[in-house]
């Protein structure tokens, strides 16, 4: 249960209700940010597959302590994700067009999700699905962009006032690799005073992802 928490963590700013979770769109049509928007696009649709070691580190304001994971993310376009956590415990969830399954360490169960029968968790998923392959251009309207930096490029992602993610989220900042064809950092600043950084570090692009990457541990 404990690891399933900490990826959920790390979901959490796909807002509640199954609503949008990122969207190309900035409020002042400003067309250096849609330019950039663009650029990244292109890139991304080169991509096919990506393999990731992450480090993602959750700050909890009102406990004053740091979540920190490791483990390694695998991505198949066009629907193939999954995400292997190491430490601090052995987790798994894989992802393919229809079904969701996860496994822990700590309860050594699987347990699977179709999305058909959680049109919520489906929405979620979809979204981190085109997040992660770049298909920005099929998201819209929930958050304003702004260009923070060209080289390395950061874009700024605030939501629209009365979205379904402005009553958690205040900014997600996310810095793209210098080649522009995946990303580097994420940053996830919350209303509450959490935080989440989401670091990228040996990514592979268009190499072969292993047979292992769409097995659960416990299966």
């Amino acid at each position: 249960m404990f690891a399933r928490i900490l990826f959920f963590l790390f979901l959490l700013y796909s807002g509640s209700g199954g609503g949008p979770v990122f969207c190309a769109h900035s409020a002042a049509g400003d067309p250096d940010v849609q330019a950039v928007i663009d650029g990244l696009t292109r890139q991304m649709r080169e991509v096919a597959t990506v393999r990731s070691d992450f480090v993602q580190e959750k700050k909890l304001r009102i406990f004053g302590q740091r979540i920190i994971m490791e483990g390694t993310m695998y991505l198949q376009k066009p629907d193939r994700f999954s995400w292997h956590v190491r430490k601090p415990l052995r987790y798994v969830m894989i992802m393919d067009d229809r079904l969701m399954r996860q496994w822990d360490e700590e309860s050594g169960s699987v347990q699977s999700f179709v999305f058909d029968r959680n049109p919520s968790l489906a929405a979620a998923v979809e979204q981190i699905q085109q997040w992660f392959s770049g298909s920005y251009e099929s998201l819209s309207g929930e958050y304003d962009i702004s260009l923070l930096s060209e080289e390395p490029v950061m874009l700024s992602f605030s939501p629209k006032t009365g979205s379904v993610s402005s009553a958690v989220i205040e900014r997600v900042v996310v810095i793209f690799r210098y080649d522009k064809r995946y990303i580097e950092r994420i940053e996830i600043f919350e209303r509450g005073g959490d935080s989440t950084v989401l670091a990228f570090t040996n990514t592979a692009v268009n190499a072969a992802i292993p047979p292992s990457a769409w097995r659960l541990s416990g299966s």
